[in-house]
């Protein structure tokens, strides 16, 4: 960001709509040198003025945020500007004692897919929901297994009724017929 125009108002002459705008950069340059002057003290819980100006509400990020910043000062050699080269060597002094840690802001998730194409996270490291329907999963298996168990047990116990009956002859062949072809079925 370029902030050319920072000079003393008497030194420049300039009036009108110029006069306006070099005001305007002064207070912004101002209010940037507020901030800085905020961040460079070590105090904790130190107020930073970011609201000032529509320039410091831009620099946010770049002042006090996650992100490298670089401030280019130029001064110039002539004894006509020394007061500008000084009020710019200072503020420059003070924006090098601004610390800012910055860190990457991305978050690299693999996802790696088993033979049957489903995602799977890497290192066995799975999710909240996949571990849910695993163990959902888990207990509809136990259930069925359970339940398989006790159809096998009543099909036994009907098997054992069933033949204690035909050896009787309690029923008529048609029943022991329909009741034979209805077990046949439960086989599956």
């Amino acid at each position: 960001m370029d902030l050319a125009g920072s000079e003393r108002l008497s030194k420049t002459g300039s009036d009108g709509l110029r006069l306006q705008e070099a005001k305007n950069i002064n207070k912004s340059i101002a209010a940037l040198s507020n901030c800085v002057s905020a961040l460079a003290s070590n105090k904790p819980l130190n107020f930073v003025p970011f609201r000032d100006s529509k320039l410091t509400r831009l620099l946010t990020e770049s002042l006090g945020g996650n992100c490298r910043t670089t401030i280019c000062a130029c001064v110039s050699p002539s004894l006509i500007h020394f007061d500008e080269s000084y009020s710019t060597l200072l503020f420059a002094a003070r924006a090098m004692s601004v610390r800012t840690r910055a860190s990457k802001n991305e978050k690299i998730d693999f996802k790696y897919v088993d033979e049957n194409g489903r995602s799977v996270s890497p290192m066995g490291a799975e999710s909240q929901n996949e571990l849910f329907l695993k163990n959902q999963n888990n207990k509809l298996i136990n259930k069925t297994n359970e339940l398989k168990q006790e159809v096998a047990m009543l099909k036994a116990q009907l098997q054992g009724k069933f033949k204690s009956t035909q050896r009787n002859g309690d029923m008529g062949s048609e029943q022991l017929s329909y009741i034979s072809d209805n077990m046949s079925a439960y086989d599956a």
